[in-house]
């Protein structure tokens, strides 16, 4: 398979960290108030581990290759080891545990696309 591909660029994308339980906003809209949780817990939510192992797995492979590129989103979507529950400005990340909100999606596009830029692609184009 990849020598086929020998003289193209291949671009691995790995897993998105999602939660390893309910983020901020499935404990927002469920039971509790924002008063039983740390600005730790509202900031940032642990996210499953064996999904750090399988990009980091990913990364190895990509690594193996000169033509084959890993882009961790890892990168963008975590501050201080633990997945962001919202961005600088305060926009969601996530809609619930595991799924990007729209605004999450639109975050990590931005993300790849500067990835992109420096694989020079430059003639590739992201719609949004």
């Amino acid at each position: 398979f990849i020598e086929y591909y020998d003289c193209k660029k291949l671009i691995i994308i790995g897993q998105v960290p999602s939660g390893k339980e309910r983020n901020l906003v499935n404990k927002l809209t469920l039971r509790g108030s924002v008063d039983t949780y740390t600005w730790q817990d509202i900031k940032a939510m642990e996210f499953r581990k064996e999904e750090k192992a399988i990009n980091e797995k990913l990364s190895g492979f990509a690594d193996e290759y000169n033509n084959v590129h890993f882009i961790d989103p890892f990168e963008a979507l975590t501050i201080d080891g633990k997945g962001r529950n919202f961005d600088d400005s305060l926009e969601f990340i996530y809609s619930d545990g595991a799924h990007l909100s729209r605004f999450g999606s639109l975050y990590i596009v931005d993300y790849f696309e500067e990835k992109f830029k420096h694989l020079s692609y430059p003639s590739l184009r992201v719609i949004k």
